[in-house]
């Protein structure tokens, strides 16, 4: 009898803790893996990312290489100093597109140009 009140307690536990598997290993994983697929066969490369954090690493460290000292003439032109990788991938890969954290980041480098969404 205690058995099958363990077996009726312990099966519901073990479905939701299946499911939340299920769910991160699809978010954080195919997720991204299928729009990577998908965007590469239109023509749209980048770097490679992490599982799990995507190209955040990458990012954080070329913002603190490039706000570590101060500027060197007063400009308006800081795209370079607040968006370094938007500038080094751009000249890297042209239209690319990142992986920060699972969020899709594909910037808009031509406007005139349309791609399909990926989430079909």
């Amino acid at each position: 009898m205690a058995f099958v009140t363990l077996l009726v307690i312990a099966s519901p536990v073990l479905a939701l803790l299946l499911r939340a598997a299920w769910v991160a290993l699809s978010c954080y994983l195919l997720t991204p893996m299928r729009i990577r697929r998908v965007m590469a066969r239109q023509g749209v490369r980048g770097p490679p990312p992490r599982p799990f954090i995507g190209n955040l690493r990458d990012v954080s460290a070329l913002v603190a290489r490039a706000t570590a000292g101060d500027m060197p003439a007063l400009s308006h032109d800081i795209v370079g100093r607040l968006l370094p990788h938007y500038v080094r991938w751009s000249k890297m890969y042209g239209e690319y597109m990142s992986l920060v954290d699972v969020a899709l980041a594909l910037p808009a480098g031509r406007p005139g140009r349309r791609r399909r969404g990926a989430d079909r």
